[in-house]
């Protein structure tokens, strides 16, 4: 009997810690500043945008193994509690000098065989992709990252689909011609194995600055290529890392 209710005393205490661990980010429908509705509706043909409850995003900063679900109207994202850890795409150096927010760049894992979950948290704002191997990715990203730095102070959340862009120009997936550049890549080994070295990057250069402002632009940087490196490590079963910020101007904006 003392055994049985030891076992009891101890499942309930790991379910009430689950439970203290899992954060909700919720949302709910934003009424919108008539400059935000104009050129939102510019670019898309539909789109969620909501405030954020920002709450729950120092506590997710601070643990490793981050339990979240999320709450978002008008968006399926998945219901359950998804356990994110940190994608390790950055280290300390390439953070820039005097970008002093929180972040944490995280991924899913424990989805389904194929989907993709990218999660980045840039002090109090959100972004990143849900990617479904079948139907289409829910994308999200703070309304600054759209409409640039003179909406830095909304706390607005867009989500959208590809398909909801106006822009009906043809794109094409990347991915096939990473595969591409993967098979024909610098190889180094060593007599137990060999990894192939492939260069993916994102230009920000004085034009994205001056849009998207200092913290917005390495915000919506980072963001991006978490998005980017969880898609293509799904894809092409491989790991990607930043290795360095290069700058074409000496110090710019460091």
């Amino acid at each position: 009997m003392k055994t049985t209710t030891l076992i009891i005393i101890l499942s309930s205490f790991a379910l009430f810690a689950s439970a203290q661990n899992n954060k909700i980010i919720k949302g709910k429908v934003a009424n919108l500043e008539s400059k935000e509705k104009e050129k939102l509706d510019k670019i898309f043909s539909k789109y969620v945008a909501v405030n954020v409850d920002d709450s729950p995003l120092d506590e997710i900063h601070k643990f490793k193994n981050k339990e979240v679900s999320f709450s978002i109207p008008n968006v399926d994202l998945p219901i359950k509690s998804l356990t994110f850890i940190n994608s390790e795409i950055i280290k300390d150096k390439v953070i820039p000098k005097n970008f002093n927010a929180k972040i944490s760049l995280l991924k899913a894992i424990n989805l389904p065989e194929g989907d993709v979950f990218a999660l980045s948290i840039i002090d109090k704002s959100i972004s990143g992709v849900y990617y479904p191997k079948s139907g289409e990715e829910w994308i999200f990203a703070p309304i600054h990252h759209i409409l640039g730095k003179d909406f830095l102070s909304s706390n607005t959340v867009v989500f959208y689909k590809k398909s909801y862009f106006k822009d009906k120009s043809k794109q094409s997936c990347a991915t096939s011609s990473a595969l591409k550049q993967l098979r024909s890549a610098n190889v180094m080994s060593n007599s137990n194995n060999y990894c192939r070295k492939l260069y993916v990057a994102i230009e920000g250069d004085e034009e994205w600055f001056n849009f998207h402002g200092f913290f917005g632009g390495y915000g919506a940087m980072f963001g991006i290529m978490n998005n980017v490196s969880n898609i293509y490590s799904s894809q092409l079963n491989r790991e990607f890392a930043f290795k360095d910020l290069i700058f074409s101007h000496d110090n710019y904006h460091q």
